[in-house]
């Protein structure tokens, strides 16, 4: 304390930077606020190219996704699976055999 009873003048006086703003920086107290936003802005950004460029690559040549894998079986599958059950005789199976194949 001075005589005075002010507190000395390099307690009271506003303390700036070289570029005259303060310690608050150019924005202000939401300085360091918008500086975060904008690198989680970033970020998202990048995380967002990398999987734009990730499903780009996985595409076919074509173009066109590569089709899923068959999750249904093939007439003939199904017509060996009636028959190992005994849903259907041989007789029918043999006929049904010979339709599919086109005879």
């Amino acid at each position: 304390m001075e005589a005075d009873g002010k507190p000395p003048r390099w307690l009271s006086e506003r303390r700036s930077n070289m570029w005259g703003h303060g310690y608050d920086g150019m924005m202000g107290g939401a300085g360091f606020g918008v500086m975060w936003a904008l690198w989680i802005l970033i970020l998202v950004g990048i995380a967002a190219l990398v999987f734009a460029v990730v499903r780009l690559a996985s595409k076919s040549r074509d173009g066109g996704t590569t089709p899923p894998p068959a999750t249904t079986s093939s007439a003939r599958a199904i017509l060996e699976e009636r028959y190992a059950r005994g849903d259907i005789d041989t007789e029918e199976f043999t006929e049904r055999k010979k339709n599919l194949e086109g005879r």
